[in-house]
């Protein structure tokens, strides 16, 4: 018996997990560092409040708080080796912890890059199959353990077109007509950028050996220019980390405010973030889109997704003229570009079940 539907993305930036049956999503800087579990014993207020969670007898400080905490021993989740190890499991298992599981069984999708999707499906499986959770949240007073009934994975960029093709509960829906014909979609990530056709919202397997461009992703083109950049400006910031930068960036997309704090600095990202997200989104034209794709001529759309999207769209609206503007759209209110693998995962593991019954 399955007790939760859950799909995780767990990428090189950040981690986002969704419970289905719940509004509940979660979202965060995929790092950890560990920390003691020893403390003052203080009152409220007296010592840092952060989560943090034990697992493997280790006690480990999550996202922000491990940047606060041990800004030293930053673990970073990064590369092509990540997927189905013990770093990938510990960031799902931490995700659906805090969405509230504490026992049972889970029906879990998970993400892959496309063109490594073959090489770390079963690996993936196996590791999530064999091993069930044990993980304890600070503030509980017994481990939580569960078991994966089911794991299923998808390729990246390929889940979010779940949230077209269904509706919450994993029936079709009227977005679906967006897909038809032979549509593009560029998934730009952090460590990857994902490119492939999809022709009425199926896969084109004639695009999997090229379908993953490996740093065509925003570290390289946009967060590692921008610390450069940062730690030019002398000081203080000679000290920025890349943490420092993604930290501000996802703020930012929900804020607005691009300014980085940095001990007794200050500095302004947005122009520069301007400028580098030009830059990249030239070199994805000229190194994805009109050498693999003649340049669109064929092609009835360009969908984009992932945690750099909105940088890009603009522009590659302005030269192409077919980026399906999703964003805005009231069927995607709450849903960041970046959240859209996990949340057409969800859908996507919704229509298997569905189907089932």
């Amino acid at each position: 018996m399955t007790n939760y539907i859950a799909s995780v993305d767990c990428g090189n930036g950040n981690t986002c997990a969704m419970l289905a049956g719940s509004k509940k999503s979660i979202s965060f800087a995929s790092i950890r560092t560990r920390i003691t579990s020893q403390t003052l014993g203080l009152e409220q207020g007296h010592e840092l409040d952060f989560t943090s969670a034990e697992w493997h007898d280790n006690t480990y400080a999550i996202g922000d708080d491990a940047l606060i905490l041990n800004r030293q021993g930053i673990d970073r989740h990064m590369g092509a080796n990540r997927y189905g190890g013990e770093h990938h499991q510990f960031l799902t298992a931490y995700a659906l912890a805090r969405l509230g599981i504490k026992s049972g069984s889970v029906d879990i999708t998970l993400l892959c890059p496309p063109a490594m999707y073959n090489d770390l499906k079963k690996p993936m499986t196996d590791a999530y199959s064999t091993h069930g959770v044990e993980i304890k949240l600070k503030g509980d007073k017994k481990p939580r353990e569960w078991s994966y009934s089911s794991v299923s994975v998808l390729p990246e960029g390929y889940a979010a077109i779940g949230c077209f093709m269904l509706d919450g509960n994993g029936n079709k829906s009227p977005l679906a007509g967006k897909l038809a014909g032979d549509v593009v979609l560029l998934d730009v990530g952090a460590y990857t950028a994902n490119v492939f056709r999809l022709h009425n919202g199926a896969f084109n397997p004639a695009d999997l050996p090229q379908s993953s461009i490996a740093n065509g992703g925003g570290n390289t083109h946009i967060r590692l220019p921008l610390l450069e950049w940062v730690k030019g400006a002398g000081g203080d910031l000679t000290a920025v980390t890349l943490d420092d930068i993604d930290r501000v960036l996802r703020l930012a997309s929900a804020s607005g405010d691009y300014v980085l704090q940095f001990g007794g600095a200050s500095i302004d990202l947005k122009t520069m973030l301007d400028h580098l997200a030009k830059q990249y989104a030239d070199w994805l034209a000229n190194n994805a889109l009109d050498t693999r794709y003649d340049g669109l001529k064929d092609i009835n759309s360009l969908l984009i997704v992932g945690g750099n999207a909105s940088y890009i769209i603009p522009h590659l609206q302005t030269w192409y003229g077919k980026v399906i503007d999703y964003i805005g759209w009231r069927e995607f209110s709450g849903l960041h570009p970046a959240d859209l693998n996990a949340a057409g995962g969800l859908r996507l593991a919704l229509a298997r079940l569905n189907a089932k019954k």
